[in-house]
C-alpha cells in the first residue's frame, strides 16, 4: 500500500479518515503489512501483502481463513474471536470465489484484452478520456483494465474488488505502475473519499445482487463535475436457452465444468470460423450477417472458453434492456447521458452507459 492512498480513504460507516499503523515496509517504501484504524469507529482492517482488506462482516471474518499466517503473527491487535471462523457464503462472496477460480486458470491475453477494453468503453469514451484523470475501478479483478488506463494516462488509478485476484493486481498485473493503487474492498460498502474523476465498472454490476444499488455505490465516489461508466450485459431472445442451460451447470462442481466448457466452445468456434468463410466472398457476405454471435470471431479459443465457462458457472447473472441502463443513469441524478449497444442488434449485446455528475 502506498502511503499516499490515505488521502483518498474513508470509513465506508461514518466517513472519518483512517489513520495508518505500520507493521512492516518494503523496500519500494510501501506498506507490506499493517492495519488501517477509523478514527472514530476503532474499526481495525488489516494490510496483507501490501494490500488494505477494508471490508465489513461477514467477508471480514473470511480474511482469517484465507491469511492465517498474519493474524497469528499480530494477535494482540487482532485477537482471534471466540470459535472457529466459517466462511461466508453471502451472493457476493460466491461470485468473487468463482471468479478467483476462474482467473486462475486463464493466462492473461494482453493484446486481446487491450482490444476488447476499448471495444468495450468506445463510444463514449477513447483512450484519451483516461488521460490526466484519478480515476476508480470498481471491481477490478486481475487489475487487467486498470493497467490500461494507466497506460493511457491516467493520473492515478484506484481498484478495489471483493475477491482474491485483488493480490494478483497488486504483485503482478499493477507491479511497476507508481499511480496505482489496490484494495479488497466490497461493491457496496466503498471505503473512499467522493473526489473522483471518473468511476468504471465493466462486466461487475450485472453480477451483484442489487446491481442498481451498486451502481449508486460507485456514483457516490464521483466529484461533482466528474463521470460514470458502467458495461453491463444485454437481453436477446438466446438468454432463454442459456437459463435453462445454467439450471444443470450450477449444479456441475467448478472443475468439472472448466472441463466441459469446452464443448460448448468448440461449437461457438465452428459458428464463427463459418462466419468467417461466408464474410471473404462477396456473394456469400449478406449469408455471413445471419450467423449468430460472430462478433466473437476475433477471439482466441482460449478467450471464447472463459466466455462459456463463465456465463454457465457465474452465482449470479442478469441481462437489461436500454431502458434499464438509462434508468439506472437518471435515478441516480446523472446529466449527458449516452446509452449505447455493443454488438447492435446481435444476439449476445450488451450495453454502455455514461453520465455526468
Amino acid at each position: 500500500m502506498k502511503s499516499r492512498l490515505l488521502d483518498l480513504l474513508a470509513c465506508y460507516t461514518c466517513g472519518s479518515p483512517l489513520r495508518l499503523h505500520p507493521y512492516a515496509t518494503a523496500p519500494d517504501g510501501e506498506i507490506a503489512e499493517g492495519y488501517l484504524e477509523c478514527e472514530k469507529c476503532r474499526e481495525k482492517h488489516p494490510i496483507i501483502h501490501g494490500v488494505p482488506r477494508v471490508l465489513p462482516e461477514p467477508f471480514r471474518t473470511d480474511l482469517r481463513l484465507r491469511y492465517p499466517d498474519f493474524f497469528q503473527k499480530y494477535p494482540d491487535d487482532f485477537p482471534a474471536p471466540p470459535g472457529a471462523p466459517a466462511k461466508t457464503w453471502a451472493p457476493s462472496r460466491e461470485v468473487a470465489d468463482m471468479y478467483a477460480y476462474g482467473w486462475s486458470k486463464f493466462t492473461e491475453a494482453w493484446a486481446e484484452f487491450r482490444r476488447e477494453f476499448l471495444h468495450v468503453v468506445d463510444p463514449p469514451l477513447t483512450r484519451d478520456s483516461f488521460r490526466d484523470k484519478l480515476i476508480l475501478d470498481a471491481g477490478c479483478g486481475q487489475g487487467r483494465f486498470s493497467r490500461f488506463m494507466l497506460e493511457f494516462g491516467a493520473r492515478e488509478v484506484v481498484a478495489f474488488d471483493l475477491g482474491e485476484q485483488v493480490d494478483t493486481a497488486h504483485q503482478h498485473n499493477l507491479q511497476g505502475f507508481s499511480n496505482s493503487h489496490v484494495l479488497q474492498a466490497d461493491i457496496y460498502h466503498i471505503p473512499l473519499k467522493a473526489e473522483f474523476d471518473l468511476a468504471i465498472s465493466i462486466g461487475v454490476l450485472h453480477h451483484l445482487p442489487d446491481p442498481e444499488g451498486g451502481f449508486r455505490s460507485v456514483t457516490g465516489r464521483v466529484r461533482p463535475g466528474g463521470a460514470v461508466f458502467a458495461w453491463v450485459y444485454g437481453w436477446s431472445p438466446i438468454i432463454r436457452m442459456l437459463q435453462l442451460l445454467r439450471k444443470i451447470t450450477r449444479r456441475i462442481p467448478r472443475r468439472a465444468l472448466f472441463h466441459l466448457a469446452v464443448v460448448p466452445t468448440a461449437v461457438l468456434h465452428i459458428l464463427n470460423l463459418v462466419y468467417a468463410l461466408l464474410d471473404r466472398l462477396p456473394r456469400t457476405r449478406r449469408l455471413a450477417r445471419r450467423v449468430p454471435l460472430r462478433q466473437y470471431s476475433d477471439r482466441s479459443f482460449r478467450g471464447k472458453h472463459w466466455i462459456m465457462f463463465d456465463h454457465l458457472s457465474v452465482p449470479i447473472i442478469h441481462f437489461y434492456r436500454e431502458g434499464d441502463l438509462e434508468g439506472w443513469l437518471r435515478r441516480a441524478g446523472l446529466r449527458n447521458i449516452v446509452v449505447t449497444e455493443r454488438y447492435k442488434g446481435q444476439q449476445g449485446s450488451s450495453w454502455r452507459g455514461y453520465g455526468e455528475k
